[in-house]
């Protein structure tokens, strides 16, 4: 069983509700956490990452840069063939990973970088990767 956990200082909590559920159905006892890899990403950044696919998907669908089926048919972008084709695809070429959720933070950075870097060889700008001071940035220019 998966339980996503928030921490607050030194206590844990579960993160949604059906975290709640589901550390409802375990029994009054101690249970030992095994987190195997220390800087590993954290879910804040596994949805910045779903959100950055789905913003590039939508740059290149806006610019008809669509990928091209077996038969020559042109098919649009989502947040899944970005994550697919370009993201998971950089990163096996890369770190030799085959789950964003094995890459370190690092890692990440440096997938980024060099996903942003492959575009724009190509002439193409992507959106940047979404991060808490771009949402507050966008947030203060909404409010103007």
């Amino acid at each position: 069983m998966k339980i996503t956990l928030t921490k607050d200082g030194n206590t844990f909590y579960p993160y949604s509700q059906e975290d709640e559920e589901k550390a409802s159905k375990l029994s009054n006892a101690i249970y030992v956490i095994d987190i195997k890899n220390s800087d590993m990403r954290t879910l804040k950044q596994n949805n910045a990452i779903h959100l950055w696919a789905s913003q590039i998907a939508g740059l290149l669908n806006k610019n008809a840069l669509y990928m091209t089926g077996v038969f020559g048919n042109k098919i649009e972008w989502s947040m899944n063939l970005v994550k697919e084709q370009i993201i998971k695809a950089t990163m096996k070429q890369v770190f030799n990973k085959d789950s964003t959720t094995k890459l370190t933070k690092k890692e990440i950075d440096s997938l980024i970088d060099f996903v942003t870097q492959a575009f724009a060889t190509k002439g193409i700008e992507i959106p940047p990767f979404p991060s808490r001071e771009l949402w507050e940035d966008k947030n203060k220019k909404d409010k103007v």
